[in-house]
């Protein structure tokens, strides 16, 4: 059922019935998030695939019991690590040119006189992954057509082998870090070309993000922009820096709602990845083509390579994937029709809990429960994965407890 499908039944389950939209799609989120929670669903799971970066030399220049060093060459350098006379600084914040590092701790001694020129190693080793993951299951590192299993180690494993270690990745930890910078003004507002088929006419949300072009991080969601686009001509966008929409040490991503209808909460779809930091974007996209749903969060959870690649590999990564809010009326649950009465269960149960109607709230609560029970006995998405085992003794299967029947291997 659509969003606005599940409300018409959740209303009826109250002879009241005075609750808003809003509301009730608030208690259905809230136990929509909620059922999410309870474990990792085999209908959350995703399959996300990235390109290594080899780890770059370059010059720099710098004062001894100084924060900032001087380059000439622009990488891209925001919140990567950088290897400089053995020892490891990460840098906290470029400034607008993107020739001045800010790093996280005062440099050492490099050379007898200061300020002194010196060769840096910028590390590419932490790569982002997507803005809606929970946790990783299992990362593979692809070569030459083959999978080569990446072992997962704590980080604190990390800091007992060497820094400067370069090759192809045999190891892999998740870690989480300061996230980017969020766009500080929204995108530009969109302008009529005067020609082609744009959107169509109506009232649009754009939003745009900052992306890191290596690690692929991504920032939060810039404040919205809100057009009304009078005719059905394509509109242009421009980023650029002299508007302070961007910055020129990142990537951005554009993002635009459907058009808005009374009553919805517009949410914002990917509407385009730049190649440069600075681009004019031309707006020839009806909803029917617009891409994911974006997630309001940045990224901050990337994973740790070891050693530092050295070059590029492909890496295959499988995450539990996290939900995205339910806010237009088309959206459904990303779990099956047969599953939504549960939802409702749940999303009932904290309708009369508003209401201070506890004991029916009770019930409600108690069959969302079993609800979710149920569907945690039939979220398997291989039955290969599955043991037989019994309770008999001198049984030659697998034994447990009273009421077990099947054992699901991690």
């Amino acid at each position: 059922m659509r969003l606005f499908e599940l409300r018409e039944p959740l209303k009826l389950r109250r002879s009241d019935r005075s609750y808003s939209v809003s509301s009730l799609n608030r208690f259905i989120n809230e136990a929509y998030f909620d059922l999410a929670s309870r474990r990792s669903w085999g209908w959350l799971r995703r399959v996300h695939r990235f390109d290594t970066t080899a780890a770059v030399d370059i010059a720099v220049t710098g004062v001894t019991g100084d924060r900032r060093l001087t380059v000439v060459t622009v990488p891209t350098s925001f919140g990567r690590r950088i290897l400089l006379d053995g020892r490891i600084y990460r840098v906290i914040n470029v400034n607008s040119a993107g020739t001045v590092w800010e790093l996280d701790h005062p440099l050492h001694q490099v050379n007898a006189v200061s300020p002194w020129a010196a060769t840096a190693k910028v590390l590419y080793d932490e790569v982002s992954l997507p803005r809606s993951t929970d946790i990783v299951i299992e990362a593979k590192l692809i070569t030459g057509g083959s999978a080569q299993r990446l072992a997962g180690v704590e980080p604190w494993v990390f800091a007992q082998r060497s820094r400067s270690s370069l090759g192809q990745p045999t190891d892999f930890s998740t870690i989480r870090k300061e996230p980017l910078p969020t766009p500080q003004s929204p995108p530009a507002v969109p302008v009529d070309t005067g020609g082609g088929s744009g959107p169509g006419v109506g009232t649009y949300h754009y939003w745009m993000s900052f992306i890191d072009k290596q690690s692929g991080a991504e920032s939060a969601m810039s404040p919205v922009r809100v057009a009304t686009l009078l005719n059905n001509n394509a509109h242009s966008i421009t980023i650029n820096l002299a508007t302070q929409t961007s910055r020129n040490d990142f990537l951005f991503r554009l993002y635009r709602s459907k058009l808005v209808v009374t009553g919805e909460d517009p949410k914002p779809y990917l509407l385009m990845t730049s190649t440069l930091v600075e681009q004019v974007y031309t707006d020839l996209t009806s909803d029917q083509y617009l891409g994911p749903q974006g997630v309001g969060s940045a990224s901050s959870l990337l994973m740790t390579l070891y050693p530092a690649p050295s070059g590029s590999y492909e890496v295959e990564v499988i995450y539990q994937h996290q939900l995205t809010e339910l806010g237009e009326n088309n959206h459904r649950p990303v779990f099956d029709d047969t599953h939504h009465i549960t939802l409702l269960d749940g999303a009932e149960a904290l309708m009369l809990q508003a209401s201070d109607e506890f004991r029916a709230a009770q019930v409600a609560s108690q069959k969302f429960e079993v609800g979710i029970a149920r569907m945690m006995q039939r979220d398997r998405l291989s039955q290969s994965t599955l043991a037989s085992i019994t309770t008999r003794p001198g049984g030659n299967r697998l034994r447990a407890g009273r009421f077990a029947e099947r054992w699901e291997y991690p």
